[in-house]
């Protein structure tokens, strides 16, 4: 708790300075915040205000004196995006595009692990293999600790996909949190499958888990095949996007038709 103010100025000057699409982001967080009662409403207002105003004085001047008018570009950013709606002159995609195509491309099968950081489907299984009872207790189904970190960045998605024109660019502030739910995921699985419950004699046998370590594997499998997919990828975009080659080319070419003279 001791954390969130400093997190909502640093999203206040990122969405001042840097990025104005943070203020979706900023707005899912900063909800989640305000129904958790980490942060009242007065203590928002006076971090979004204070924290606005500075980081207006440092960003306009500068920009001003580099583009050589008044101008504060995240402001126009938002302005020509979404207040003009100018943004789908780029091209538009479905509304559903970040959910069924940018983030299974960007997480890959590492997607299928998210999940399971707040649905405790293993969980119940391994109770089933071990006792061979279905035991569901009253919120036990729902992790609600990881919850408060998934909810805001699935609103914060939800939101940008009232835009109409959508990069995969958009939603990478997204990714962070969606990598940390497959960790914990994937720290779940590991604890079920290799630190089984203690028994005592013949009982010891029954507190391993196929279900645990079959679930573990497949984890391990999804982050191996998510991990080729990506330096797949890599080697895709480097062949796209030959920029580095281009610049290579025109210091070459510099090197050899004016050559360092002897100032010596």
């Amino acid at each position: 708790d001791g954390k969130i103010r400093p997190a909502a100025i640093l999203l206040v000057v990122g969405t001042a300075i840097f990025r104005c699409d943070l203020l979706l982001l900023l707005g899912s967080i900063g909800l989640s915040w305000l129904v958790l009662r980490q942060l009242t409403i007065p203590e928002a207002l006076k971090i979004g205000i204070t924290t606005g105003i500075v980081a207006l004085f440092l960003t306009v001047p500068l920009d001003s004196l580099l583009w050589q008018r008044p101008v504060w570009p995240e402001g126009e950013v938002f302005y020509f995006n979404t207040i003009l709606g100018k943004s789908k002159e780029w091209g538009t995609s479905p509304w559903h595009w970040y959910f069924v195509s940018a983030l299974p491309k960007a997480m890959l099968l590492t997607l299928f692990l998210v999940p399971l950081s707040v649905f405790r489907v293993v969980e119940v299984l391994v109770g089933l293999e071990r006792t061979g009872r279905l035991s569901i207790s009253k919120g036990f189904l729902v992790d609600t600790h990881w919850l408060q970190f998934l909810l805001p960045i699935i609103g914060f998605v939800f939101l940008y996909s009232f835009l109409g024109h959508k990069e995969m660019r958009f939603i990478f502030p997204a990714l962070p949190i969606l990598n940390l739910g497959a960790a914990v995921a994937m720290s779940k699985l590991a604890r079920l499958a290799f630190s089984p419950q203690e028994k005592k004699d013949d009982d010891a046998a029954k507190s391993f888990s196929w279900v645990a370590l079959f679930g573990f594997v497949c984890g391990l499998g999804c982050m191996l095949l998510s991990l080729c997919g990506s330096l797949t990828f890599v080697a895709v975009s480097k062949m796209n996007y030959p920029g580095g080659d281009a610049l290579a080319e025109l210091a070459s070419y510099v090197q050899q038709n004016y050559p360092p003279k002897d100032i010596s």
